[in-house]
């Protein structure tokens, strides 16, 4: 990007910061400052030519907020630091994959036309590296693909929730690296059986096709990886052991999260892996659009073969993971033991399964007959046990785990936004959801002032009104919280 136009381009916005609406106090001036700091972090200018400047923006939502509520300012800045005359016009990145559509051009007056694809220049091939995994005179090293043999489909159970991702699942294990849908992208929330399904995925191509190198990779070890990989210098040997994969699977990949350097590397993986016919299957506990500071090369990738959801068991599934689960135990219940139970577990797998296990123990322990009074006593007993107590501590571990963040650097004075983001909706959690004073929730954050709190909530509601991101994490922390 021309280092003059991004010069041109800062100044603009400082203008525009120096000249917002007058606030009747200072802490409503922040709060605008704030609002549009949100907003203006993701409009990039793209290029300036012939007093036509063009804007580069996440999507159509912010060109409209623009117009509605920063155009006189803007323009007044524009010809300001550009001249008369200075026509704007918007690039309008929806994250498509490159090649699929072009982006539009829009000017203030509304008039539209087609513009060149502004296309990501993919890494030069260079001859293959000596790859130090490899022994000379050997296909392929052994890389073991830590997968668990009771993950198999033969115990999944397929319902209304997970059926399209299954679907697509046995056909991918099939033919890995040969469909449309490559990368499989799995999104859902907590234990409704993402994990399940890709290692089901991966046990069934080691089944069908035993030459497949298939790795099972939680991101956290991912992370770890390139990290002593970055230490000693021997990124390319990173890279190298992962280019080996014809299947690849890395759990919860939102935790990628603001790890830039890793995601470089992730980048130049997958798109290796992809141009040579290898399959991807990636879990998230967020749809792609959803994840926080992801590079957004990476989440166009993301959306090139096919993004599935799984959502929590409906009754009928429920119940039919109860059976299978129990007739492996040797257990019979009656229908209406059944029902009760698939009736009173309702939010994920996990959660029921830790019911089942429990009954079991219990009636083992007691060498009690299973009745429909033993399983009502018993789920009572875990109900009482498990029941949460919503507090400061309890909403950070919450809030950090969203994010992949850990609580200390939650609590530090780090302004970066992937950090002060979390924390101010921690506080504005903590206000919402507890008894705690301003004070009190400061305290427990850090040693903050009780004027930051104040500051980090009134942000909050007021920039949740006008960033539909902002919303979705609100409502999906709100979910978890109270869960």
């Amino acid at each position: 990007m021309d280092e003059n136009l991004v010069l041109i381009w800062e100044k603009c916005l400082q203008f525009m910061r120096d000249n917002l609406n007058a606030a009747e106090d200072h802490s409503d001036l922040k709060k605008l400052e704030n609002s549009f700091d949100l907003l203006f972090d993701k409009v990039k200018p793209l290029s300036l030519v012939n007093h036509n400047l063009t804007l580069l923006v996440p999507s159509d939502f912010y060109k409209e907020y623009i117009e509605d509520n920063y155009l006189s300012l803007l323009s007044a800045a524009l010809k300001k630091y550009i001249g008369k005359g200075v026509k704007l016009w918007y690039s309008v990145m929806e994250n498509k994959p490159v090649g699929k559509e072009a982006p539009i051009t829009v000017n203030v007056k509304g008039n539209s036309t087609q513009t060149p694809k502004i296309q990501e220049a993919l890494p030069i091939q260079k001859e293959t590296n000596i790859n130090p995994f490899v022994v000379p005179g050997i296909k392929k090293v052994n890389i073991e693909s830590n997968l668990k043999a009771d993950l198999s489909f033969d115990n999944f159970v397929e319902g209304e929730s997970n059926k399209l991702a299954a679907t697509v699942g046995k056909t991918i294990a099939k033919r890995p690296g040969a469909t449309a849908f490559n990368p499989l992208f799995v999104h859902g929330g907590y234990g409704v059986g993402k994990t399940h399904l890709a290692q089901a995925i991966g046990l069934e191509v080691k089944n069908s096709c035993p030459d497949k190198v298939v790795l099972y990779q939680s991101s956290e070890k991912f992370i770890q990886d390139f990290i002593k990989a970055a230490k000693s210098q021997n990124k390319t040997d990173f890279q190298n052991y992962y280019q080996l994969v014809d299947v690849l699977i890395i759990d919860d990949i939102q935790f990628l999260s603001g790890k830039a350097a890793t995601q470089d590397s992730f980048f130049h993986v997958f798109d290796y892996l992809h141009q040579n016919g290898k399959q991807i299957i990636l879990t998230s506990d967020k749809a792609p659009a959803d994840i926080m500071d992801i590079q957004e090369r990476i989440v166009s990738r993301f959306k090139w073969g096919l993004t599935a959801e799984i959502k929590s068991p409906n009754f009928e599934t429920r119940r039919q993971i109860i059976v299978d689960k129990l007739s492996r135990d040797g257990i019979v219940l009656t229908d209406d033991m059944l029902d009760f139970l698939a009736t009173e577990v309702k939010t994920n797998v996990r959660e029921l399964m830790g019911v089942i296990n429990s009954v079991i123990a219990y009636s083992t322990v007691y060498k009690s007959d299973l009745s429909l009074e033993l399983l009502k006593e018993t789920i009572n007993k875990i109900a009482t046990t498990q029941k949460k107590t919503i507090n400061i501590p309890y909403i950070q571990e919450v809030v950090c785990e969203y994010f992949g963040i850990n609580r200390e650097l939650l609590l530090s004075k780090s302004r970066k936004r992937e950090v002060a983001l979390p924390r101010q909706l921690a506080m504005y959690f903590a206000k919402e959801l507890t008894n705690s004073t301003y004070t009190k929730i400061g305290e427990e954050m850090g040693g903050k002032d009780h004027s930051t709190v104040i500051y980090a909530c009134d942000t909050i509601r007021d920039v949740s009104k006008i960033d539909k991101e902002i919303k979705k994490y609100i409502k999906d922390l709100k979910e978890r919280i109270n869960h």
